[in-house]
């Protein structure tokens, strides 16, 4: 872990500024891939994690541990094997009893007045893992935790598109503090509000993190979600 500190990125790569001071780049979409490729292949240590997040046996543990809470929250075929390759790769009938799943990559960097808005995560993502990587220097005043939220209106209990809502709609129920060698872990669901308040820390140094994400990349799986978020819109249809 100390020695992945030591090589966390500098600013120049956060090419990717979300809103003031809010700053990050990762291996989903140019040109920040390019970039996050080539810092990895130049700090093995780096690329090794990748390599494990991404690695078949990694994906298998995660998903023993995951999938009934897949299940309950997105439904049958969510839960289903996951797998990284085609269906060819896999089998014909592995391919088809398995879901398709791809884990992207970033680094976050959230300087003084940064804030992350309470949102539920884009559909497609299946699980999130966030690193922590605190300054020493950093002091619980700043803040840095990840919030996890219940929204105050049952208007907002369905948010599958992930809108983001402000603070005053939700309330905390609980938080993963800003750690050093902390891994928080959990699920996108309909309502997986989570979010980060206003870092209030020095100049010269930020909230610093690293985040895996699982997401779906199986088209059958996406038209489970469709059919799953407008059931309930079918069900009159179907009495009459």
């Amino acid at each position: 872990y100390l020695e992945l500190y030591k090589k966390f990125p500098s600013k120049k790569f956060f090419i990717e500024n979300v809103d003031d001071n809010k700053l990050r780049f990762g291996s989903r979409t140019e040109p920040a891939a390019s970039v996050f490729n080539d810092f990895c292949s130049k700090n093995y240590l780096w690329l090794e994690l990748v390599e494990f997040f991404k690695s078949e046996p990694f994906l298998s543990d995660l998903y023993q541990v995951m999938s009934k809470a897949l299940i309950k929250s997105r439904g049958k075929l969510s839960g289903r094997s996951w797998r990284t390759g085609n269906i060819m790769s896999a089998g014909t009938l592995n391919g088809v009893l398995s879901q398709r799943v791809k884990t992207i990559f970033e680094f976050s960097k959230l300087e003084t007045g940064a804030i992350v808005k309470p949102h539920t995560d884009k559909p497609d993502k299946l699980v999130s893992l966030i690193l922590y990587f605190p300054d020493p220097r950093w002091n619980d005043s700043y803040g840095g935790s990840t919030e996890f939220y219940r929204s105050n209106r049952t208007s907002l209990e369905n948010n599958w598109k992930n809108k983001t809502i402000p603070f005053d709609e939700v309330f905390a129920f609980t938080a993963a503090s800003f750690k050093p060698n902390t891994l928080v872990g959990f699920l996108k669901t309909k309502n997986s509000y989570h979010g980060v308040r206003p870092i209030n820390c020095p100049q010269g140094i930020a909230r610093h993190s690293f985040q895996i994400n699982i997401i779906t990349n199986n088209s059958l799986s996406r038209f489970a979600e469709r059919i799953r978020r407008y059931k309930r819109k079918l069900y009159p249809i179907c009495v009459v």
